[in-house]
């Protein structure tokens, strides 16, 4: 019931606020602990992570709080690596309950899943047909002295989180027989993608279906989906060769303010790996890179000539932005400009760990882990930072429901043909 809650409480809380996902999590961390303890046993014992995957994480981890020895700002990364420690220990007490739930167990959530996703669209379009009332009192709440446009667009984090959520929810409910329910749910996921005008969600969607279409390609589709994303993590030093803003602006007009705001940032920080290509600034750095709170000069698409003026002709203005607002909106970014090369190749054997571990697994199962992860990783490279705890929360839960929801020996004891 605990975990059938959680699963659909999360999507609708995702859009209201999304650094909600962190309490739910922890309660159902502090659920299987109080089940141990009245059954006696340890908390662990229904499941746990595999070694290596559990070491990989925790070289990845154990690499952040080295970087103390070497961090441009004193005090960060061991906060920030005893948080990660935190967030790991959650996620596998996550992973404990999701095992101990029986087939029986599933259906109810996944059920539960389908209809939190549907109660997030639900949410969105009352809220966009009332005026955002609900959005606006959470943000008076959160920012009282602070004004901003409140209309769909603020649902852009939620829709990440209901399209990673969306993804392993759709196919357990396909694998179970329930055909209608994954496709209405899809349906709404992409919808809400698409009123949101959420980019990151729309392009984890798209990089679902093409690692999910590459996983049914026998031998090297799962190589290819390896292939693509230890490329973009390898290459993330080469974003110091992007152009100047104001060459994107003109040659790709429809290129969003958004995404030439982030090429600046992009490239300040790749200029900062070069600096210390091998070790980093340390974790958490980010927030204290030399130079990160100068403004520069950002070309962007706006209208130009006197506000007053009917039908302004569409043009090239010019902002002053900050160079690094707290993190660089590139995970793979920003564990290379904060744990250098070498934390680039843990994280590179962590997602290639994944993939194994999903690739002994038959192609139609296959396919919605790995798509799971391709999403999450897309979704990862343009926005959000690397290690925000509600992230990094919403990332085990989809995971956890990929394996779950798609488990075969479950899926043959409720429905024996469901697998085939």
């Amino acid at each position: 019931m605990t975990v059938a809650w959680v699963v659909g409480v999360a999507p609708v809380l995702s859009l209201v606020s999304n650094r909600g996902l962190v309490p739910l999590v922890v309660l159902v961390a502090v659920a299987v602990v109080a089940a141990a303890i009245r059954d006696r046993r340890r908390p662990w014992h229904d499941g746990t992570l595999p070694p290596v995957l559990a070491a990989g994480l925790g070289a990845l981890i154990l690499w952040g709080f080295a970087s103390a020895a070497w961090e441009h700002t004193e005090g960060l990364a061991v906060r920030k690596a005893l948080a990660l420690s935190a967030w790991m220990a959650c996620g596998s007490l996550l992973l404990a309950g999701f095992a101990r739930l029986t087939a029986a167990d599933l259906v109810r959530v996944t059920r539960a899943a389908a209809w939190g996703i549907g109660g997030a669209v639900a949410l969105a379009v009352a809220e966009g047909w009332m005026g955002m009332p609900l959005t606006i009192l959470m943000n008076e709440w959160r920012n009282p002295d602070v004004s901003v446009a409140v209309n769909a667009t603020r649902f852009k984090a939620g829709a990440t989180v209901v399209v990673l959520l969306g993804i392993p929810t759709v196919a357990g409910l396909a694998f179970r027989g329930r055909r209608l329910a994954a496709g209405v749910t899809l349906v709404a996921v992409i919808a809400l993608a698409v009123v949101s005008s959420s980019l990151s969600a729309m392009l984890g969607l798209g990089a679902a279906v093409a690692a999910a279409a590459l996983c049914l390609v026998p031998r090297i589709g799962t190589w290819a989906v390896a292939a693509a994303l230890v490329a973009v993590l390898a290459g993330v030093p080469l974003l110091r060769q992007l152009p100047p803003t104001e060459q994107l602006a003109v040659s790709l007009p429809y290129l969003p303010n958004s995404t030439l705001h982030r090429t600046m940032i992009w490239k300040f920080a790749a200029d900062r790996i070069a600096e210390r290509p091998l070790l980093g600034w340390g974790l958490e750095g980010s927030r204290a890179l030399p130079g990160g709170d100068d403004d520069a000069l950002v070309h962007m698409h706006g209208y130009i000539g006197p506000a007053d003026q009917p039908n302004r002709p569409l043009g090239l203005i010019v902002q002053r932005m900050q160079q690094m607002p707290l993190h660089p909106h590139n995970a793979p970014l920003q564990i290379w400009v904060e744990l250098g090369a070498i934390g680039a190749l843990l994280a590179a054997a962590v997602l290639l760990t994944l993939l194994r571990l999903a690739n002994a697994a038959a192609p139609a199962v296959r396919a919605p882990r790995v798509a799971t992860l391709a999403a999450g990783f897309a979704m990862s490279t343009v926005s959000f930072g690397a290690w925000q705890s509600w992230w990094l929360m919403a990332v085990w839960l989809a995971a956890l429901m990929a394996v779950a929801f798609t488990d075969p020996v479950r899926l043959a004891t409720d429905r024996p043909d469901a697998g085939r």
